[in-house]
């Protein structure tokens, strides 16, 4: 299970990576997931060796194919990097996604606002020009 330093990730290594930082933005973890990976950007090849020395056990919870190619690919600080502009990527994706949810939930507000202001506006000219207004 060794990998020659600099050799560029192969498809397995990146569909685990993008599912892998999929899920971290998904779960709202990407500050934490970040900040760990850049602390240990340095270690990345005694990270990577650890993550191998407790596959056997890790296997039992992760995919073994998945985390077997995750933990080759995390011996290379290049790839630690594209780990980390992935996670980046997605999340100021999902951030944009969800500012746009959040301007039309507040137009939507501002419409029905309106339209209820509108609708009490009208109710209001009703009664006053009604036929109790008329009698007086």
């Amino acid at each position: 299970m060794t990998k020659v330093s600099g050799e560029p990730l192969n498809e397995a290594q990146q569909q685990v990576i993008e599912k892998l930082a999929a899920k971290i933005v998904k779960w709202r973890a990407t500050i934490p997931a970040i900040f760990t990976l850049e602390s240990m950007k340095p270690l990345s090849f005694v990270g990577s060796q650890f993550l191998i020395a407790i596959g056997p056990f890790a296997q039992i919870l992760f995919n073994p194919d998945e985390y077997d190619q995750f933990a080759l690919a995390m011996e290379n600080r290049d790839n630690v990097e594209y780990f980390l502009r992935r996670i980046e990527s997605l999340d100021a994706k999902a951030l944009d996604e969800e500012r746009a949810m959040r301007k039309r939930a507040k137009e939507l507000r501002k419409a029905r606002r309106e339209e209820r202001r509108q609708r009490k506006l009208a109710a209001k000219g009703e009664s006053t020009t009604g036929p109790a207004a008329k009698n007086e």
